[in-house]
């Protein structure tokens, strides 16, 4: 019996890729996806509330997602905008600002302990404040090719994956960056791990770095494609990853193993969420993992279409 199955798969057409997932406290997931709609599904995989903005065109596709401490959404797209959500889920509604259009993709958000935010751009990387003013903004060198992904590692110091191999570690209010060598490739996602590093990469490997000496302790190999996208689920002792071809592999934090392997999704899988002892990973479809060590047999696994809430709503990924 494998410990983690799919529970559930929220239909998608076949021109829609999800580009991004996000949970919300409230065990709620929030989805961006290729049609330029964002969408909120409950744990049973309906979507009660769909949002297609009138600006959506001019927008492009929504590439991250970013849920902050009072529960606020940022979003970030493909032709540069940094829009900011407030939602009231029981009324069905929200309320939306733009916080900023940029020159460039907005490919990564990150957010803070100390409750600042920052967005990475193409080739910079704006540092917010929690009410959403822009607090600083600086370029990036243009040897450094295109920022792929960010992640926060503790207050005003990030970490960046970059398309010359490298990952900077930064203090945004410090120019002078850290430079990690080791992959061969592009730099696609990021994530903290407890105090390490993670790093995935188009040279098909995952990194586990320690920041203090900037060493990696360790390299995980499996994947025959470029890595797109990282969880960390520390409670879990799990790492998941995805990549291009669709596959997922489930990684044992406590000794750098594969637990599980999986080839379900029939393209790449750009997006990973956690929530209430679930994982979700987005391709053209989003399905739902439970993460379970005991070997007890699981439930069913149904297959459904999302619920349409209105005609002119619908939830259809």
């Amino acid at each position: 019996m494998h410990r983690h199955q799919p529970v559930r798969q929220l239909a998608a057409g076949p021109i829609s890729t999800i580009s991004a997932l996000v949970a919300l406290p409230n065990k709620k997931i929030v989805s961006a996806s290729t049609d330029l709609t964002i969408k909120i599904w409950d744990e049973n995989g309906e979507c009660i509330l769909n949002i297609i903005s009138e600006d959506a065109e001019q927008e492009g596709t929504v590439l991250c997602l970013l849920v902050l401490s009072d529960n606020r959404l940022v979003t970030g797209s493909e032709y540069g905008f940094i829009n900011l959500y407030y939602f009231n889920l029981h009324f069905n509604n929200y309320l939306k600002t733009t916080l900023k259009k940029v020159d460039e993709m907005v490919r990564a958000l990150t957010a803070f302990p100390n409750g600042h935010f920052a967005s990475g751009q193409s080739d910079s990387i704006t540092l917010w404040q929690p009410v959403g003013i822009e607090s600083k903004s600086w370029s990036l060198p243009l040897a450094l090719l295109t920022l792929h992904c960010m992640v926060a590692i503790y207050d005003d110091w990030v970490a960046i994956g970059l398309g010359n191999n490298t990952i900077q570690i930064r203090n945004l209010q410090n120019d002078q960056p850290i430079i990690l060598l080791g992959h061969t490739n592009s730099v696609f996602a990021l994530t903290m791990y407890n105090n390490f590093l993670v790093s995935a990469s188009n040279d098909q490997t995952i990194k586990i770095w320690n920041l203090s000496t900037g060493a990696v302790i360790k390299n995980l190999e499996g994947h025959h494609r470029s890595i797109y996208s990282l969880l960390a689920v520390p409670q879990k002792r799990l790492l998941v990853s995805g990549a291009d071809d669709g596959k997922l592999i489930f990684w044992d934090m406590n000794n750098f193993t594969s637990i599980e392997r999986y080839q379900q999704h029939p393209s790449a899988v750009e997006a990973l969420a956690f929530s209430n002892d679930k994982v979700f990973s987005g391709s053209n479809t989003i399905r739902t993992w439970l993460t379970n060590y005991n070997p007890r047999a699981l439930p069913p696994v149904p297959n459904f279409s999302s619920a349409t809430k209105k005609a002119d709503n619908s939830c259809q990924l």
